[in-house]
């Protein structure tokens, strides 16, 4: 009963609650209005009010904030700890951001035994040499006592010169400033300065090896005779007694080493008994041209060995004993080369101390601080809420009673409009029979509707070419096909026609609006019927040029373009040895921005490349391999594995297989790689673009006369899945496309004064369809333009899922037969048209691509 009579007195509360005044309506209402209308106001205000504090509640609650706290001139401590619980987002600006590494670093180096050992001093040196007779030519030219003593002074040269290029390396390390703005963490400090003393470490030997390497050619270089005779001998000729000046000759070691033509020979290093040529050799060891080369090549096992010490106190006449060095705390074996050890400065190990503490003082940061997001904050959320209550009330206190007040007096206006008399009429329900109802869309031709209603739309558009006819007035027969590219540099796509009956090029200059200026001939000077021709700018003119290969010469000429004398021919490239060539394309292979040259050869089988320099010239050939017993014959290029570097793909016809030549970048290219296509790939041209719609370049086959595509879907890395063959949609099989009339056209695109137009490069075959792929239809899926043997032009829509169904564009008329087509974007709408021209025909036909179902066009 209490809980009923609290949400009584609830309710009437809120029910008779009034904020508001008379004065907040108008003078001239009465009270029990002003009441009444201060009721609703209230009303209105609390619901506005809840809502206007709620939306900025709730946006605070799910909304983080990013807080940034400051410590300022943090100590040691305390910046251990922030950094233990903020490593990534603390930051600390040095007061001093330039220290020397010798302020908390300290480097020092520990040698190999070698050269504390007492066989690097000079005091035994020179004991052991005083056994040794002062005249060492009584020995035996090849006795080891003749140089011992060189030895042991190289030996410890080697050890001062390390010892001292060592202590220059850590001098001028620890002299080098670490500069830093911030206060690195201890783990970045440690990586930063470790970098740093790897790197001078690093240099410190590689100096001496310059040093070295410099002084050991110039002595061989001027063919210094060595003072022990170790390199040179003299040549006295007794029958000319009078000559001022002595013949050398050179020594030989091993009987086939010659010191006058290396340094570098050697031998075992030996000590010859006394009358007598019995020689005993010495452990490690070596004698050779000069004493520094040979001792470079030897090494410190008879310093191990006390066998082979006591062999050198015996021969030596020391009497003093000898021990050997330890090998124990060392890392090179006994058997490494004086030369190994010269390269690693006969260090044995670097010891480093590295202060972070001294660092810190150093750098003394001004402040810490650190960034972090609060999820939820309730002092935030209540002051933001205040801060908006404030301001809400004034607002809603003065708009409430004015809305209020405006949506009454506008009620009772209309109330007392009111007609109140009611209508007698009676209206008639009537049938509508809908039979057919037409629905113009503008992305689609209009449809008959059922009766059911049931709408079946297709699954692609009917593409639509209007077609323009220009009429050419030369002699030429266009027996040819059209080049399409940008001939004078304007930006326009142009027509050009190769007339090799009458040595001439026609050339039509486009509008870039799918007309054409008055037509224009220049000369080539050449009389034969071209094979195969390629177009791209070979001397960066920005103005197309040409590549043609003519039928009864195996040359390749290049045409250039120029404003005088277009297609002038400046270089002629020899092909001689390859009988018929295939294919011909161009490409940048070798990433140097000019464009090259790549040739397939059916007899002998192989793959010509013609690097470009870029001026109208071409390196010499290099041959690829190709397929054993194979028989290419048509090839696409573009990047398979997503290197940035182009690749080539190979059609074998006698193997089955398609190969893939993938490019380094350089103008050359791995071993081949090859993928069985099976049987039905003898019948099939192919394709390469992203026909499945995963961004990847895949490789398609269409075997016509079975109307099959086989799909080699790319994963992007060089790689494919197996070929996955099925028939196309909407294409009937008794269209008899013969594969004879399939070929493919690669599309590239070229950069034009910053205006990306897309250039087909088809190559010329007699009697023979050209087959471009492209997006005619702007739904982002590659399809395929093309013609069969009844003339008929049609289009392959691709579906981006590697199905196709193909569309009739464009019928003969009368006994019309195609000889050529190509495409290109002539009226500079960003959709591909279609030229054509007819056998014995002076007619051209531009079909313009209107794409009146393109998608992009209508975003």
């Amino acid at each position: 009963m209490n809980r009923r009579n609290t949400i009584m007195f609830l309710y009437t509360t809120l029910t008779n609650l009034n904020l508001f005044t008379v004065r907040d309506f108008s003078s001239s209402i009465d009270r029990m209005a002003a009441k009444r209308l201060g009721q609703w106001t209230s009303r209105l205000y609390i619901i506005l009010l809840i809502i206007g504090l709620s939306i900025p509640g709730l946006y605070a609650i799910i909304q983080s904030q990013t807080l940034t706290k400051t410590y300022v001139a943090p100590s040691f401590k305390l910046y251990e700890k922030l950094q233990r619980d903020h490593e990534n987002a603390l930051e600390c600006p040095c007061s001093s951001i330039a220290t020397t590494y010798n302020e908390f670093v300290k480097i020092d180096a520990r040698f190999h035994h070698i050269c504390s050992s007492p066989f690097a001093s000079n005091q035994w040196y020179i004991n052991l040499t005083a056994g040794l007779v002062s005249n060492l030519s009584i020995y035996d030219e090849r006795d080891y006592r003749r140089f011992f003593s060189a030895h042991l002074q190289f030996l410890q040269g080697l050890c001062n010169i390390s010892i001292e290029s060592v202590s220059n390396t850590i001098d001028q390390f620890v002299s080098s400033l670490l500069i830093t703005t911030h206060l690195l963490s201890k783990k970045d400090f440690n990586a930063r300065v470790n970098s740093q003393m790897n790197l001078s470490q690093s240099n410190a030997p590689t100096t001496l090896g310059h040093f070295l390497f410099l002084v050991r050619n110039i002595n061989h270089g001027n063919a210094i005779i060595s003072k022990y005779g170790t390199n040179f001998q003299y040549i006295l000729d007794c029958e000319n007694p009078c000559w001022t000046y002595l013949f050398t000759k050179a020594i030989f070691y091993d009987d086939e080493c010659s010191c006058g033509l290396s340094p570098l020979c050697t031998t075992q290093a030996s000590f010859f008994k006394s009358n007598s040529s019995e020689k005993i050799p010495i452990q490690g060891l070596k004698m050779g041209c000069t004493p520094s080369e040979s001792f470079r090549a030897s090494t410190l096992e008879c310093f191990y060995n006390q066998s082979c010490l006591d062999l050198i106190q015996k021969y030596t006449n020391y009497k003093s004993r000898i021990d050997p060095i330890s090998s124990n705390k060392s890392q090179f074996s006994i058997n490494t080369t004086i030369a190994e050890l010269i390269d690693h400065l006969f260090i044995e190990e670097w010891n480093t101390t590295i202060n972070y503490t001294t660092y810190f003082e150093k750098c003394s940061p001004l402040s810490c601080s650190y960034t972090y997001i609060q999820r939820f904050n309730l002092f935030y959320i209540i002051t933001l809420l205040l801060g908006f209550q404030g301001g809400l009330t004034i607002v809603l206190k003065w708009t409430c009673p004015k809305l209020v007040y405006g949506v009454t007096k506008i009620y009772n206006y209309r109330k007392r409009q009111t007609n109140i008399i009611q209508p007698s009429c009676s209206y008639g329900i009537s049938t509508i029979n809908i039979t057919t109802t037409n629905v113009y869309n503008a992305d689609m031709d209009p449809k008959p509707i059922a009766t059911n209603r049931t709408l079946r739309s297709q699954s692609i558009c009917q593409l639509t070419f209007p077609p323009i006819l220009i009429n050419i007035s030369h002699e030429c027969y266009l027996s040819v096909r059209p080049l399409v590219a940008d001939f004078n540099g304007d930006n326009h796509l142009d027509l050009a026609f190769v007339c090799p009956a009458f040595g001439y090029t026609i050339v039509l200059l486009g509008n870039g609006n799918g007309s054409f200026k008055t037509e224009k001939t220049f000369s080539t000077e050449i009389y034969r019927q071209p094979a195969h021709i390629a177009v791209g700018d070979f001397n960066n003119d920005n103005r197309s040029d040409l590549a043609i290969i003519y039928s009864t010469e195996n040359k390749v000429y290049i045409l250039l373009a120029n404003d005088n004398e277009m297609f002038k021919v400046k270089t002629i490239i020899s092909i001689e040895g390859d009988d018929t060539v295939t294919d011909i394309f161009v490409a940048d292979f070798n990433g140097d921005k000019y464009l090259d040259i790549a040739i397939v050869s059916y007899r002998p089988a192989s793959i010509l490349i013609f690097v470009g320099y870029g001026d109208g010239s071409f390196l010499m050939r290099t041959t690829l391999s190709v397929v054993p017993s194979s028989a290419p014959e048509c090839f696409a290029i573009v990047d398979f594995n997503n290197d940035g570097q182009l690749d080539i793909a190979i059609k074998n016809e006698n193997s089955m297989t398609i190969s893939i030549y993938f490019g380094r970048g350089d103008g050359t290219f791995e071993v081949y790689k090859w993928f069985y296509m099976g049987p039905l790939f003898s019948e099939c041209r192919i394709l390469t673009d992203d026909f499945n719609g995963d961004t990847r370049s895949d490789l398609l086959c269409y075997n016509s006369r079975k109307n099959l595509i086989g799909l080699m879907a790319g994963y992007g890395n060089g790689t494919f899945e197996l070929p996955k063959w099925s028939t196309i949609n909407n294409i009937s099989a008794s269209s008899n496309i013969s594969d004879n009339n399939f070929y493919v056209n690669t599309l590239y695109e070229v950069t034009l004064n910053n205006i990306w137009k897309k250039i087909f490069k088809a190559n010329y075959y007699k009697d023979e369809t050209v087959n471009l792929v492209s997006d005619y239809n702007c739904d982002d899926h590659a399809d395929i333009i093309s013609y069969d043997r009844y003339s008929v032009i049609f289009g392959l829509l691709g579906h981006g899922n590697s199905n196709f169904e193909r569309q009739t564009i464009l019928s003969p008329i009368g006994y019309e037969r195609i000889i050529n087509i190509a495409v290109g974007d002539f009226d500079n709408d960003s959709y591909q048209d279609i030229i054509v021209t007819l056998y014995e025909s002076s007619i051209i036909k531009i079909l313009l691509n209107r794409c009146e179902c393109c998608k992009r066009k209508n975003l």
